[in-house]
């Protein structure tokens, strides 16, 4: 996948494979002749943010011997094919459709995980999903939200399970809480 956010499309879509590419620098993006690749595999738990962590690794040493290769003049340049592959928009946060088979509302959470997550709409409020976990499949359920378990946890049903969802409002962050105004120097 190429654009802005290749990393979100791989899990979005369920691919199993992964990898980073060095480039020389030209003035069109992942145009220029490739120095490197190191391909990595996808785990099904994996979210952008692992996944990421793990691309940085794997960058970081691709980086080190081309520039190793560079500097003792050995390094090849081989011609990208812009043919192969496919270029993929920027990321919107996704509203999630109920009706959607557990596989693929999975891949949006993962995919989303932690800045991208996708939403759903509740009493007329939007709300970040942050995780999934299948509960048990569905039997007669209508698609949507079925019952709030706790404050962040609510059970729905999907086109085949029920899942149990952690969700957070939009607007909420990650942060702790600001100390009271009092306790500022």
């Amino acid at each position: 996948h190429r654009g802005p956010e290749p990393i979100y499309w791989t899990i979005a879509n369920g691919d199993v494979d992964a990898g980073i590419t060095v480039h020389l620098t030209v003035p069109r993006i992942d145009a220029g002749p490739i120095l490197a690749q190191r391909p990595t595999r996808v785990s099904d738990l994996e979210t952008a943010g692992s996944l990421s962590k793990k691309l940085v690794a794997e960058g970081l040493a691709a980086l080190d011997e081309t520039l190793a290769r560079l500097e003792a003049g050995n390094a090849e340049a081989l011609p990208v094919d812009l043919a192969q592959g496919s270029y993929e928009p920027p990321v919107r946060h996704a509203e999630l459709d109920w009706d959607q088979p557990l596989q693929q509302i999975d891949r949006l959470v993962r995919a989303g995980h932690p800045d991208q997550p996708p939403y759903f709409t509740y009493r007329g409020q939007r709300r970040y999903v942050y995780g999934i976990r299948q509960v048990r499949a569905r039997s007669g359920e209508r698609p949507g939200v079925l019952a709030l378990l706790r404050d962040g946890e609510m059970l729905a049903a999907l086109h085949d399970a029920v899942v149990a969802v952690r969700w957070r409002p939009v607007g909420h962050t990650h942060a702790v809480r600001p100390l009271p105004k009092q306790q500022f120097p």
